[in-house]
């Protein structure tokens, strides 16, 4: 019913690409405990009339910290005076900042590191890199970084070494079943351009 606290739940839902992929819940402390999927076993075979195996799946539990995003929706009083404007300036800076908040949430999803800043959660980037049930489950195309090789003067061979690591990773790593992969736009310009070439 709060048309600002809509608005930038509205924003939220345009802007965060990995929305519908986040369960949200409310909490009402600072810490939360929070239960995961570790291993599914392995359904055992038998034979006819035969005691089947009892199997386990096994689950541990990880404490998640509540980081706060905040801010103040200020505008200039001498904006708010001129009578010259097209569009309201509280929709306008609403929208901007709501969009901002989107645009962070998505940077910090991939790129947050409590480690080099405490005021912000750790993402994808860094629970894969820290995350012994991910081992082996990251590339990189060269000894720096893909974004090197998708560079506008990229080699042939830096291309496609590139695009065969992206292969690699769908298809061995991830066993062909990627719902989807999450990119900026930068990426997936180079990569359509590395492609064309």
């Amino acid at each position: 019913k709060n048309e600002l606290r809509a608005g930038i739940i509205q924003s939220m839902i345009e802007q965060v690409s990995v929305i519908d992929r986040i369960p949200w819940e409310t909490t009402a402390s600072l810490h939360i405990t929070v239960t995961r999927l570790t291993e599914i076993p392995r359904i055992p075979m038998r034979m006819i009339n035969e005691v089947p195996d009892a199997v386990k799946v096994s689950h541990a539990q990880s404490q998640e910290t509540l980081f706060i995003m905040d801010t103040d929706i200020d505008i200039d009083p001498v904006l708010l005076m001129s009578k010259n404007t097209i569009m309201s300036l509280e929709v306008a800076q609403t929208k901007g900042a709501s969009a901002g908040v989107g645009y962070q949430v998505n940077d910090l999803f991939i790129n947050g590191d409590n480690g080099s800043d405490p005021r912000e959660p750790d993402g994808i980037k860094v629970r894969l890199r820290d995350d012994a049930r991910f081992t082996g489950m990251t590339l990189n195309a060269s000894g720096d970084t893909t974004k090197k090789d998708f560079s506008p003067d990229a080699s042939d061979a830096d291309l496609l070494a590139a695009l065969y690591k992206i292969d690699e990773l769908h298809m061995n790593l991830l066993r062909g079943k990627t719902s989807a992969f999450i990119s900026n736009q930068q990426f997936t310009l180079n990569m359509w351009s590395a492609m064309r070439k």
